[in-house]
């Protein structure tokens, strides 16, 4: 910024002051951000939507390599290396949830340490639909809540095994039916060893009527991650021999087929082991990519 008075001119600079974010939804109901980067966000990658809010980005969220509930990958933030109450937090690109219904929820993996009782972290969730003007808080954990956002307390230096890893789902149908919805996750420092959060998804709910599936432009699978069964909606109605799908590995070992009968159709995943997968539809562009667990 440049100044310009009678006595001459000065110019100061502020770094990030402002941000534009685009109004273009980069996820939809069923995808899953398994945060698969080397830094987070990564300009011009994968995360080149997501944002920093915080006043010691170096301290902030990061992407750690290594560590993560399936995929070895997650992001972290370690409350004890800022000052008490600094806030880190890091704000989503916008979701598209006008498919959405009344059972929509927000999914993720969470694990949290301390070193001692007398950590105390706040981790808050809020959500905006107008471009982060406003912000409205949904979710909120610390050590006094029930349950608590401490996986394990009494280390150090926390490094999450599978036990530490909560399953969180939260209903968040306050926000079906909106097309540009972002979430902030906010950490108010406390003194906590580390906090990770991996495998965040938003599931849309079950397809409440015909109307909500003439919507669709894109094919909805859901819960993801899953567990026994994975529900498939289509955009349209398949013929009367099914539409067929494929399910494979990463590495595209084919590990079943069948045909999906109805608009909407659920998908045995029972034998299965927990893992990554793809999911072929025929006469779509690319597939689908769920989790088990």
């Amino acid at each position: 910024m440049r100044v310009i008075g009678r006595t001459g001119t000065d110019s100061v600079s502020i770094p990030a002051a402002f941000f534009i974010r685009s109004n273009q939804a980069f996820y939809l109901p069923g995808d899953s951000e398994l945060f698969v980067t080397p830094r987070f966000p990564q300009v011009g990658g994968p995360f080149k939507a997501w944002q920093y809010d915080s006043p010691d980005t170096n301290r902030g969220w990061r992407a750690i390599r290594g560590i993560g509930f399936q995929d070895q990958n997650s992001i972290r933030v370690i409350p004890s290396q800022s000052p008490a109450s600094t806030e880190h937090s890091i704000i989503s690109p916008a979701y598209d949830m006008s498919t959405a219904t009344a059972t929509a929820t927000l999914n993720f993996r969470l694990a949290a340490g301390r070193p001692n009782s007398a950590s105390n972290d706040i981790l808050t969730i809020s959500a905006s639909t107008n471009c982060g003007k406003t912000w409205q808080s949904f979710f909120r954990r610390n050590s006094t809540t029930t349950p608590s956002l401490y996986s394990r307390s009494n280390t150090a230096n926390f490094l999450p095994v599978t036990s530490d890893w909560q399953q969180i789902r939260f209903p968040i149908s306050s926000y079906a039916g909106r097309a540009n919805v972002r979430f902030k996750f906010e950490i108010s420092t406390g003194g906590g060893s580390g906090i990770f959060i991996d495998n965040l998804s938003v599931d849309a709910g079950l397809v409440a009527n015909s109307s909500s599936l003439a919507k669709q432009t894109k094919v909805y699978i859901f819960p993801n991650p899953a567990t026994s069964s994975l529900t498939v909606a289509l955009p349209f109605q398949p013929s009367t021999s099914g539409t067929i799908f494929r399910i494979s590995d990463l590495s595209g070992r084919m590990l079943s087929q069948g045909a999906l009968l109805q608009s909407t159709s659920i998908i045995g995943t029972s034998t299965l082991p927990r893992g990554i997968y793809l999911l072929q539809i025929a006469g779509q562009p690319a597939p689908l990519r769920f989790i088990l667990q």
